[in-house]
Order: C-alpha cells, then structure tokens, then sequence
C-alpha cells in the first residue's frame, strides 16, 4: 500500500466518521421541531438561541470535525436541549 492510498483511506474514516457526527447534528435538531408542537409561543425565543448556536456547532464541524472538543459541544447543545424542554 502505498502512501497515497494510506492517506485515501484514513480520509474516508475521518470522512464517515464526519457524517455520522452531521446525523446525529440533524436528529437532534428534528427531535425539538417534534417537541415544538407541545409548547407555547413564548418558548420559541430560547428555541431560536439554541438553534443559532447549534449553527456554530454545524460550522464547527465543516472545519474541525476530528477534535473531541466538537463532541463537547454536542453534549452541551443536547444538554441545552434538556433544560430548554424539561
């Protein structure tokens, strides 16, 4: 194997690893338009902060998808998600 094909194959781990971070990114984002529907109006505006952060999240992804600090963020978006629907 030579040093191309190495460097192939480690991006396309990095790569599905990558996507399978985006879908949980999207699952999540699907699970509080689901929970939307039992909440008043009032509570969209803390909704919306979350979500414009969870862009962040997204962005951070496009660019540093190989760091444990994005899955840190993840977590605290998820955890944001809890004490938003509690």
């Amino acid at each position: 194997m030579n040093l191309n094909s190495h460097f192939q194959f480690y991006f396309q781990i990095q790569f599905i690893g990558f996507m399978i971070k985006m879908y949980l990114v999207f699952e999540l984002i699907i699970l509080l338009f689901n929970q939307l529907k039992f909440y008043k109006l009032k509570e969209l505006q803390n909704v919306r902060l979350f979500f414009q952060e969870s862009k962040t999240f997204i962005f951070h992804y496009r660019y540093h998808f190989r760091g444990f600090c994005v899955q840190s963020k993840i977590a605290y978006g998820i955890f944001d998600a809890e004490f938003i629907f509690l």
